[in-house]
């Protein structure tokens, strides 16, 4: 919407309203290796039962009363497809004046936006599996019903599990995540500030406050709130979600203040006749951001556009960029994840003493743990930028059929302070080589 007010001053608004939906299916939940599941000795469906339990295998060497069974690595197959649902919503509304003043242009606006989105997928709990593999009755959870060869991805079809037994494990994990930005500006131009031999000097500048809310919120079953508790060894795994491993809710917040001014210069006008010089303009421009949470940063931007003749132009420009980290990687807290890693040092060990003829020959994969957490010291990651190029503007067709330009344009952009996660092979690579060296990497 634009209503003019006077005839120097205007209101603009803007309703944007947006809502989608999707549905999409995935394969049945698997365990992971780190989180292992057991079934008791008394499970009714244990081969390495006790002595009169009915599906105890003959001729075992194992104690009367049986033992546990740890599953690391089974597909839940007969859980079937798994749903997974996702609504995702957005409104922004802003409203704003602009008009003009004294030659000059200004304009202010507030502006809200705010998205969300809620998934919802199918999901086993591991803690209902738990109970449902040690059922000492026939309504246990079977694993051991086998496949058919011929579709090795369906379930076997003489003896499935029954539907009521795969339903008490089964349920609906919700993760939420909403994102907010509140915002205030004022902007000013004008075309002619004063003037230089070459034409007018033109000027923009403008200020800026920004409020950013952020706030991801799993589900209780993995963000360690409702944790799985394995029942025969007794340790505390922070997921009760199979196949994932926990993740923490997040939050965060912050404002940020901001300004920036550009100047347009034209040093050279085609009508002072300058040789080889139809016109040169300038452009210099600055920016300053300050933030609440990782620090202040200014950047500069030159560039230059030089028409040589009529049809030709050379062109080019120099800056500096940044981009703050985002409010994840500052606020989330310390999570765990497992990747399968290779240990050199071990390899180094295995290589000495003769075992291994190479490294290439080392098989000392574990699956190693890796604690990650969010840095308040972070600062915003930095890049320079050159660019140059041409522009074309030949006469080859007939008056009356179009405009025809040719551009040639190379950029080179060197970033530093790139934001990412030193994984945990990085950090063993580096122990390993402090420790050939007297020393270790305390991060192992």
């Amino acid at each position: 919407m634009n209503y003019e007010l006077s005839d120097s001053v205007s209101f603009f608004g803007e309703l944007c309203l947006y809502s989608a939906k999707t549905n999409a299916k995935n394969s049945a939940g698997n365990s992971l290796g780190s989180t292992p599941i057991f079934i008791p000795a008394s499970g009714y469906y244990n081969p390495f039962g006790p002595i009169g339990s009915p599906n105890r295998l003959p001729g075992l060497d194992i104690p009367d009363e049986g033992l546990p069974l740890q599953i690391r690595n089974y597909r839940y197959t007969d859980m079937g497809s798994r749903n997974i649902d996702v609504e995702n919503s957005q409104y922004r509304i802003l409203g704003g004046l602009r008009g003009d003043a004294f030659g000059w242009s200004w304009e202010s606006a507030l502006l809200y936006n705010e998205s969300n989105v809620k998934d919802s997928q199918d999901h086993g709990s591991s803690s209902a599996i738990q109970a449902a593999l040690g059922l000492t009755t026939p309504d246990a959870y079977n694993p051991f019903t086998g496949g058919d060869p011929a579709n090795p991805s369906l379930p076997v079809v003489g003896m499935p599990n029954a539907q009521s037994t795969i339903d008490s494990f089964m349920i609906t994990a919700v993760r939420e995540n909403n994102a907010a930005l509140s915002l205030w500006d004022f902007k000013v131009s004008r075309p002619d500030l004063f003037s230089i031999p070459g034409g007018d000097v033109g000027i923009a500048g403008g200020i800026e406050y920004r409020e950013h809310d952020y706030d991801d919120n799993r589900d209780s079953r993995q963000d360690e709130s409702s944790p799985y508790v394995d029942v025969v060894s007794g340790t505390v795994y922070g997921s009760d979600l199979l196949g994932h491993s926990p993740s923490p809710d997040v939050q965060g917040n912050r404002s940020v203040v901001s300004a920036y001014i550009e100047l347009d210069i034209p040093l050279v006008s085609p009508d002072m006749g300058v040789p080889l010089i139809d016109s040169l303009d300038l452009q210099l421009a600055a920016r300053y951001e300050d933030y609440s949470d990782v620090g202040s940063v200014s950047n500069p931007k030159a560039a230059m556009a030089w028409n040589v003749i009529e049809g030709l132009r050379l062109r080019g420009s120099w800056s500096e960029g940044f981009k703050a980290p985002n409010l994840e990687v500052v606020n989330i807290p310390a999570l765990e994840r497992l990747n399968g890693r290779l240990d050199n040092y071990a390899c180094e060990a295995d290589l000495r003493a003769g075992r291994i003829s190479s490294f290439s020959a080392c098989t000392r994969n574990y699956g190693v743990p890796g604690l990650r957490q969010g840095n308040h010291l972070l600062q915003p990651e930095e890049s320079e930028s050159f660019s140059y190029g041409v522009v074309l503007l030949p006469e080859l067709l007939p008056q009356g059929a179009g405009d025809f330009t040719i551009t040639v344009d190379s950029w080179t952009i060197k970033q530093t302070g790139i934001v990412g996660v030193l994984d945990e092979q990085f950090a063993m690579n580096l122990d390993y080589l402090a420790r050939l060296q007297g020393s270790s990497n305390a991060n192992v």
